[in-house]
């Protein structure tokens, strides 16, 4: 029997578009699209990173955000059809982004020490090893460069970091869902291949699409508390530089204050997963997140 593929997607796209559990992870998708397009014009133009090396100067802006808001939406269309396969595999993809974002972020903070006098001959060349990956990366040329090795363990080495990661049990879950994304990646069995054409049960959909959309929140909500530590003041509202920019003084203290959305994010994603998580942020930034 010849394979119909225009009636077979369309048949799987019918019958997952019709589950309400459908409708629910696609409102969790959209907002989180929001919230990315909302974080990118935040901090677009006004946080430029620049890396200096090979006799040029390259500028780190948003690009991984906005490639991470176009991967979101191409994993709600691999749910829309039913590729549950594809659509672990892209949400390993940005989850992978999202952190070399943090690690591009952390590489920037301790450019420091290239102009201190005080810094150790070891540590200033552990940042120009870090700096050539960077580079590398500008150039498309980074090779021999693992995740967990590279990404985690440097961003570890700050001791905040490794503080919340430690202190919040973070990392077990993280690897659970490390592991489980691997699997798809790598086709580690059976299921982990047809899962992008089996004809799912209603009852099994609702459960595959709760463990999606729990892995998407876990890996967003570890992302957002790492990069509120990383760099607090990439959450500023926007009001101090409107002020500035229409030259009138601003109020009193609000370079402390933070974007709404960055608010709401904290109070329904993190406070709402762990107050103890959400008190830690609070007491390790300078910026006014209530």
């Amino acid at each position: 029997m010849q394979f119909d593929e225009i009636s077979d997607f369309h048949r799987r796209q019918r019958h997952i578009t019709t589950q309400k559990c459908f409708q629910d992870i696609t409102s969790t998708f959209d907002s989180f699209i929001d919230f990315f397009d909302n974080l990118e014009m935040l901090i677009s133009g006004r946080n430029i990173n620049p890396f200096i090396g090979r006799g040029k100067v390259y500028l780190l802006d948003t690009q991984l955000l906005r490639s991470a808001m176009f991967t979101l939406n191409s994993i709600k269309l691999c749910i829309e059809y039913g590729s549950i396969s594809d659509c672990n595999t892209l949400m390993r993809k940005l989850r992978d982004d999202l952190f070399f974002y943090l690690y591009l972020l952390e590489v920037d903070n301790n450019q420091v020490v290239l102009f201190s006098e005080c810094e150790s001959f070891e540590r200033v060349q552990e940042h120009n090893k870090q700096l050539n990956y960077v580079i590398n990366w500008f150039n498309n040329e980074l090779r021999n460069f693992d995740f967990k090795r590279n990404v985690i363990t440097y961003l570890r080495k700050n001791k905040l970091i490794d503080q919340v990661i430690r202190n919040h049990n973070i990392q077990s879950e993280w690897d659970r869902i490390s592991q489980n994304l691997n699997n798809y990646v790598h086709n580690n069995g059976l299921s982990f291949c047809v899962a992008n054409y089996e004809m799912f049960s209603t009852k099994k959909i609702e459960l595959i699409l709760k463990e999606v959309t729990f892995k998407l929140e876990y890996i967003i909500l570890v992302f957002v508390t790492l990069f509120i530590l990383i760099k607090p003041h990439y959450i500023m509202a926007s009001d101090y530089i409107e002020y500035m920019e229409v030259s009138m003084t601003p109020p009193e203290g609000c370079e402390y204050w933070v974007a709404p959305f960055i608010q709401d994010f904290v109070d329904r994603h993190i406070g709402s997963h762990s107050i103890e998580l959400k008190k830690f942020i609070q007491s390790n930034i300078y910026m006014d997140l209530v």
